[in-house]
């Protein structure tokens, strides 16, 4: 992204084309993609647009935009909100106005070339100020406050289109130029005498410096040869055509960058959406969904990352024509950046991915949990419903002992279910240690739960065993009881019997039957007095149950 910011503060942010001379000065500044911004979220953020406003050098009319031609790229420039990318600018770029080749003065300043004009050539004035606005906000804000040196080559100039381009420069830049080199060729010293003591007093308009150069050869007086480029007699390597080509493409990645922590944030917001799942079925649907993020998680910054590491591969492994690396300042710095931002990503990435597995474990935890709720579901409603009904409807001690047998048959099924029920309500204990113990998120809950469901087995458990012992005493009661009714028929039989002498011996023997049915009988009144007892014992501990029944859940 692009950004413009005044030019009386020399920390201009990222790399864009500022507009005219007014805004340039009082425009407000843009936070953005800086060459050395220390935070990856503002290295990346979208400056907010600012507002253009119109050039007080030039009229206005209603077929132009802030007071330039419609036609001109400034116009275009103003009607973008300030905001020109690489991509925007490259016809203009192509034109290689002004370049920056990355060299430095002795000074450690900048330096941006505008290079000679051709015979009969016109320099545009509207492209060169673009151009002149985007240069220098592709630089690092340490740069940028170390100034700029302006190299002039004049050769192919007038000297009126000398003056010009001077005055462009303290319209464009005034903060921003620290000294203008002016090459001119040697004749053109002859002829112009008159004129450079007018400029003598016209320098002292410029926010700058002016030094005024008969040939590319007296340049070296003020900049080493390495920082030069052929043209103004060094060798520093530079490519106008691979320099466009990398601003595309370092442009790009920017993009790229910001484009992908928006889709971080989108799955972070996807991620970390609250969806509610009432049951157990509705909690895998959304640890599912959650799973199936991973590989879009691990996949997303990729690409960035690639295109990145080309990047810096494409400008540290890259030597000029004669072998030897061709590694600017200026590189170095986008180099910086791109590392920076390359760390930044991986930094959010691994955030991201931390995330995801924290977010997993949440849901996992979540799904334990409606587990868990659903088994004590199960074994609540069973011991509330069937099981308590079975008990509290089983008052039924039977007649005989056959009655007895068909309801010891019922009392065993349902004493296995219970054993069923004990073994999941075992299985729950087991599951909510293993919980806590993994610092489960509910785990008071549960333990509170189980408490609970624990103590309502145990008052079932409790009923339960009364009932197996209600039923077991009445089989003896009655067993007894049918005994007794066949002594006291066999002796009734006895004593109905005729032809039976009726001697001592036989009168004490019916004496001592009788005493036995006596004896019978005490143990069955002692019995049934014992079953009446249990019964109403069983009663008191249900109506206990019912009026406490708070405390088993």
């Amino acid at each position: 992204m692009m950004a413009y910011a005044p030019p009386n503060s020399r920390g201009l942010t990222i790399h864009g084309s500022l507009v005219d001379t007014e805004q340039f000065i009082n425009g407000p500044s843009s936070s953005g993609l800086s060459m050395s911004q220390p935070d990856i979220t503002a290295a990346v953020s979208t400056p907010s647009p600012t507002v253009y406003q119109s050039n007080p050098l030039r009229s206005h009319s209603p077929a132009s935009i802030g007071g330039w031609p419609v036609t001109s790229p400034l116009a275009k420039f103003a009607s973008s909100g300030g905001q020109w990318k690489a991509v925007d600018m490259k016809p203009v770029l192509d034109m290689k106005l002004a370049f920056l080749s990355g060299g430095r003065d002795r000074e450690g300043r900048s330096i941006v070339a505008i290079p000679a004009l051709h015979k009969g050539e016109e320099r545009p004035r509207d492209e060169l100020t673009t151009t002149l606005y985007y240069l220098v906000n592709t630089v690092s804000t340490e740069v940028r406050e170390n100034g700029f040196s302006i190299v002039l080559d004049g050769r192919g100039y007038s000297w009126q289109l000398v003056k010009q381009t001077l005055r462009l420069l303290q319209d464009c830049l005034p903060h921003q130029i620290d000294v203008v080199y002016i090459i001119q060729a040697g004749q053109f010293w002859h002829r112009r005498q008159s004129s450079f003591s007018r400029h003598s007093r016209e320098k002292s308009r410029f926010e700058f410096s002016t030094i005024m150069l008969s040939s590319a050869e007296k340049l070296l007086r003020h900049i080493e040869e390495s920082q030069l480029t052929s043209d103004l007699g060094g060798f520093l390597p530079y490519n106008h055509s691979e320099w466009i080509s990398f601003r595309l493409n370092l442009e790009q990645f920017m993009n790229e960058v910001d484009v992908l922590l928006e889709q971080m944030l989108l799955l972070e917001q996807r991620m970390t959406k609250d969806y509610v799942a009432d049951d157990v079925e509705g909690a895998e649907q959304v640890l599912q969904y959650h799973c199936n993020l991973k590989e879009e998680v691990k996949m997303c910054p990729q690409g960035v990352l690639k295109k990145g590491r080309d990047l810096i591969s494409s400008i540290e492994q890259k030597p000029d024509d004669s072998g030897t690396s061709s590694i600017t300042p200026d590189k170095i710095n986008a180099t910086a950046t791109i590392r920076h931002l390359l760390e930044g990503v991986q930094r959010k990435h691994r955030q991201l991915e931390d995330l995801w597995s924290s977010h997993k474990s949440q849901l996992e935890q979540n799904l334990q949990l409606k587990i868990f709720e659903r088994s004590v579901y199960k074994v609540k409603s069973w011991l509330k419903g069937r099981g308590m009904e079975a008990l509290s409807n089983k008052q039924d001690i039977g007649d005989c002992c056959a009655a007895i047998e068909v309801l010891w048959q019922q009392h065993e099924k349902l004493e296995a279910k219970a054993q069923s029920i004990y073994e999941s309500l075992t299985q729950l204990r087991l599951m909510v240690d293993k919980l806590c113990g993994a610092n489960h998120f509910a785990s008071a809950d549960m333990r509170q739960c189980i408490a609970k469901l624990s103590n309502r087995y145990t008052f079932f458990d409790a009923r339960l065993q009364e009932r197996t012992d209600v039923l077991r005493l009445s089989m003896t009661f009655h067993q007894h009881l049918e005994e007794w009714r066949e002594e006291c028929d066999q002796c009734r039989e006895e004593l109905m019997k005729e032809g039976v002498p009726l001697d001592d011996t036989a009168a004490e023997q019916d004496r001592q039957q009788l005493e036995f049915l006596q004896q019978i009988a005490g143990q069955l009144m002692q019995e049934g007095r014992g079953l009446l007892e249990m019964m109403h014992q069983q009663a008191e501990m249900q109506e206990r149950f019912t009026s406490h029944k708070a405390l088993f859940g």
